[in-house]
């Protein structure tokens, strides 16, 4: 009886600490990395069939500030799927950054208008206003080009 209620305990827990890692919102804090030594963003948005490249210097720290500030405003959710594609625009952004031994280094994060969002290879769900967050994204690339 012990071991029939330790073993449902622990399974219980497994499937609480599931749920719990799935559905606990994110900030996009927590998903872009090297954030206060960001270089430059060089970008490829997608839409229509055509691919246009944009490179974004970061002079500036208010730069980098303005980008979190646009996909800080709806929180991220892990999913377990894997991405398949998608018919919606997309923004490629390719982050360069100087680690602590001030070396070079890169790491790409996607976005398409659904609200998906692909880093690190793990896939995140936006929550809420997807389409306004990507065109604020979209606009702020072309401003800042």
């Amino acid at each position: 009886m012990k071991l029939r209620l330790l073993s449902f305990s622990a399974v219980l827990f497994l499937a609480l600490g599931l749920v719990w890692y799935f559905a606990y919102p994110l900030k996009i804090e927590s998903l872009l990395r090297h954030t206060a030594t960001i270089e430059k963003i060089d970008c490829i948005i997608i839409a229509e069939g055509e691919s246009k490249p944009y490179s974004l210097p970061m002079d500036d720290h208010s730069s980098v500030d303005e980008l979190i500030d646009i996909l800080g405003s709806e929180r991220y959710t892990r999913e377990l799927n894997t991405y398949k594609g998608s018919t919606d625009r997309v923004i490629i952004m390719t982050f360069f950054y100087r680690n602590a031994e001030g070396e070079l280094g890169n790491y790409s994060f996607d976005i398409n208008e659904s609200g998906v969002l692909i880093s690190d290879q793990k896939q995140y769900q936006m929550k809420g206003e997807t389409e306004v967050v990507f065109n604020e994204l979209y606009e702020w690339i072309l401003h800042k080009s």
